[in-house]
């Protein structure tokens, strides 16, 4: 019985060493940090959760099915959202909040919630992420004139 305890309270007292568990940093928190370290941040996210250069079938096709769980979970979240949003890079994940993210999600979606609010930090804050953008036909009409 004791021993029992004694592990529990050591692995217990790991996890939160490490880190583990625990909700991505909000994005203000982000925000705090200096560009540079950003930038590196999202790259290395970037690097791992889009890289597609796959050294095996294997590889590959585990990459698959982690992509499949993943949408999975966005699917969730956009119907109790009530929206069909595709998410395109990882920016999008970062509007995911840590309610939803407890409710649906899994520690590997956390990674991409993670990255989505590294990305979304990096462009100015949510503020700046929601702003409209032009359409791409008006972004590009004077090409060619």
């Amino acid at each position: 019985m004791n021993k029992a305890l004694v592990f529990s309270a050591a692995a217990a007292a790991m996890l939160a060493i490490s880190g583990c568990g625990d909700s991505p940093k909000s994005i203000e928190d982000y925000q705090k940090l200096p560009k540079a370290e950003l930038e590196s941040m999202y790259d290395k996210c970037e690097k791992k959760l889009l890289n597609k250069d796959f050294s095996s079938r294997d590889e590959m096709n585990e990459a698959i099915k982690k992509e499949e769980a993943i949408n999975k979970v966005t699917k969730k979240i956009n119907e109790a959202r009530g929206t069909s949003v595709i998410p395109f890079g990882l920016a999008w994940y970062g509007t995911v909040t840590d309610e939803e993210l407890s409710k649906f999600g899994n520690s590997e979606y956390a990674e991409y919630v993670e990255c989505g609010r590294i990305g979304i930090a990096l462009q100015g804050g949510l503020e700046e992420f929601n702003k409209p953008r032009p359409s791409l036909s008006e972004r590009f009409k004077n090409i060619g004139k």
